[in-house]
């Protein structure tokens, strides 16, 4: 494997993304030099390609290196103020002695996004050897040892690594356990925790909503906590159909709901004037998306790159707007969480949610 096929794939994605396109072109030719430079690595090559694409500060386009990565055993999700390590529910203090807050600001220039995108990302490189040699904590074959707030410290080596889907998806919702949905049904709670376009999947959210608002008759909460999106105009009519009964409703967001979960908070709060409570979004109100993501053939990376303008802010849909979008775009303002609260790993393990404790309270 010489590289050139990744590459290509790399070329492609840099021509399709219209956020990239807003970037300075001397910035994308030195940052496309350096992932060149770097095809004979495949880890250093993923590296360059996630300076290269973070540079849209775009959350929709990204080299996603989680399908082809090999990481150190341990989860870690940034949550609150903290990083965790899950599912036991360990604060993270340092790394090799660095305190996790500089190594994340360190990582800055990888991370793609708003800087609650990069939360949601960022756990990963702290596992990942040739991340952290990149960010000085040590070199690739030595020993890295994590520091957590209760617990014994844990050393680990490069023959510890396992594949990184393990214990990070490509869609991150921030659960302690990957896949594994930790918030308890409540009443009054509509639980949306993705917009997945399967036709079984979105039947099923279509039923379950149905029969919920029609056996709760009071105040509704959406709860949109770890939901990476999906095809939000295929769940419109759950929209419809929480408009017709008429109730108030609050919207539930963390920074692990993002794009189409974004677009169905937007129109609730449009459509309902629903309340918003939790923290920032994944993303603003204004990002590219749809798009496409592409598979490099040689190291096994993602590829996500972004051709759709939305902007649930102010509702101006422009010619890079598919008509399907701008049909439903509405002016949506700011979505700003108030109160703004969270429900950590720590929570959960005790058994509490007070960020679904504050929704229901608004």
């Amino acid at each position: 494997m010489d590289g050139s096929r990744d590459l290509a794939g790399i070329r492609e994605a840099l021509i399709r993304d219209r956020a990239m396109a807003g970037v300075a072109s001397e910035l994308v030719l030195e940052g496309m030099g350096r992932v060149e430079a770097a095809v004979g690595d495949c880890e250093d090559m993923m590296l360059e390609a996630m300076r290269l694409f973070a540079l849209a500060g775009n959350g929709h386009t990204r080299l996603i290196p989680n399908a082809a990565a090999k990481v150190y055993p341990l989860r870690l999700v940034w949550s609150g103020q903290g990083l965790w390590s899950c599912p036991e529910a360990r604060r993270v203090v340092s790394v090799n002695g660095v305190c996790v807050e500089e190594l994340h600001d360190r990582l800055g220039d990888y991370l793609a996004g708003t800087s609650a995108r990069r939360r949601v990302i960022g756990g990963l490189p702290l596992v990942w050897s040739p991340a952290l040699e990149r960010l000085g904590v040590a070199k690739r074959g030595e020993p890295v040892t994590y520091r957590f707030t209760k617990g014994r410290n844990v050393t680990v080596r490069e023959t510890d690594r396992i594949r990184a889907l393990v214990h990070y998806p490509v869609g991150e919702q921030g659960y302690p356990t990957p896949g594994r949905d930790p918030y308890r049904p409540r009443q009054g709670v509509l639980r949306l925790d993705s917009f997945s376009s399967d036709p079984v999947s979105v039947a099923s959210r279509l039923q379950r909503a149905d029969e919920m608002l029609e056996r709760h008759k009071g105040p509704l909460v959406v709860d949109l906590r770890g939901n990476p999106g999906g095809d939000f105009i295929r769940h419109l009519p759950i929209l419809d159909r929480i408009e017709a009964f008429g109730r108030p409703v609050t919207v539930l967001v963390d920074r692990f709901t993002f794009s189409a979960a974004i677009v169905f908070a937007a129109l609730c709060r449009a459509r309902l004037e629903a309340r918003v409570v939790g923290e920032e979004m994944g993303d603003g109100l204004q990002f590219h998306a749809e798009g496409d993501t592409l598979t490099l053939p040689e190291c096994g990376a993602a590829v996500r790159h972004s051709d759709a303008w939305h902007d649930w802010e102010t509702g101006r849909a422009t010619l890079g707007t598919p008509p399907v979008i701008a049909k439903q775009m509405r002016a949506c303002g700011r979505l700003t969480p108030e109160p703004r609260i969270v429900t950590t790993p720590d929570d959960l393990a005790a058994g509490k949610d007070p960020a679904l404790d504050a929704a229901q309270a608004a």
